[in-house]
């Protein structure tokens, strides 16, 4: 327990002294400002966006659920999405949290920890491998070395289903073959959860491969158009394109687990990123602030309504 609050308390630490550090270069006044300009009917169609892409995501969910035989329906799921950014925004260890909290919620509905772990596994890597692989394909786009037609997104979307593949494919050879090395425990038991649940994407019919591919695929897309939203809200004239790939570069930037809720390292590279495009820090500030207020927090407060539900209810 008070290992958990120290790393709580040095993440806390970190994302001030690196908000302070912005804020030393960027005139708070200006950023106040701003925030009190924001047009309130796009920052209402980007939390609707958000909310939407968590529907998309649970559906998702659902997909592999019902592939391992869980009877478990979408409002379950989605408690358990919800109730999982809740406990990932104050516990420490961020992506982390989420999966144990997830995983945790999930056992106690099915009661299959094999399959539990399988499914939260897999659908992690799926997440992570349509942020690199979109933020990828936006960057294409971006640098115009791909046709910028109906049949230049055709082609980027075969490019990102093959890699997708051929990437898991890989992966779950290299996983394999360190489990015939026996490598010791605890790495050999890690190792073979994460074959399985590669090889359980390799057992996806097509019709369940390309409706997962579809759902990931427009989450991601909803997640670029609340980015899109929260920067016309600011009146920052960046396009979807743009805005792609600096989403992904933003996302796998908080993967990193030494901030809270990634507060201080979003800001930073917002700044950065939109500082290239001639975005002045205090507007790239206020948008990174709005990031956190739709994509974290709101789900954040979700879940922790639905988590306080759900104890009064067992407590009636």
């Amino acid at each position: 327990m008070l290992r958990k609050t120290f790393i709580w308390a040095a993440k806390l630490i970190i994302s001030c002294v690196i908000l302070l550090i912005l804020y030393q270069y960027i005139p708070f006044t200006k950023f106040s400002r701003l925030l009190g300009r924001v047009s309130r009917e796009q920052l209402l169609a980007a939390c609707f966006a958000f909310l939407l892409g968590q529907i998309i995501l649970t559906f998702r969910l659902k997909v592999l659920t019902d592939k391992h035989r869980l009877s478990l329906g979408i409002t379950k799921l989605l408690d358990i999405n919800f109730t999982a950014q809740f406990y990932k925004l104050f516990i420490p260890g961020g992506t982390i949290t989420s999966i144990l909290v997830r995983s945790y919620k999930l056992k106690q509905a099915s009661n299959k920890l094999d399959s539990v772990v399988s499914i939260i596994l897999f659908d992690r890597l799926i997440s992570t491998f349509g942020v690199f692989i979109g933020g990828a394909i936006f960057w294409s786009f971006h640098q115009e070395w791909l046709p910028k037609n109906i049949w230049g997104a055709f082609l980027a979307i075969l490019i990102a289903m093959g890699g997708l593949y051929f990437c898991t494919a890989i992966i779950t050879g290299i996983f394999q073959f360190f489990i015939h090395l026996s490598v010791g425990g605890t790495i050999s038991t890690k190792i073979h959860l994460w074959t399985n649940a590669l090889i359980k994407f390799k057992e996806l019919s097509i019709t369940d491969a390309l409706i997962i591919f579809t759902l990931t695929l427009l989450s991601h897309l909803l997640g670029v158009l609340v980015f899109v939203l929260l920067a016309s809200s600011l009146n920052i004239p960046l396009n979807f394109i743009s805005m792609g790939w600096i989403r992904a570069a933003v996302m796998t930037s908080t993967m990193l687990p030494v901030t809270f809720a990634g507060l201080g390292v979003r800001d930073g590279s917002m700044v950065y990123l939109l500082g290239l495009y001639g975005v002045s820090g205090h507007e790239a500030l206020a948008m990174s602030f709005l990031i956190f207020i739709v994509t974290v927090f709101i789900g954040a407060v979700i879940g922790g309504i639905w988590e306080l539900l759900s104890m009064l209810k067992k407590d009636l």
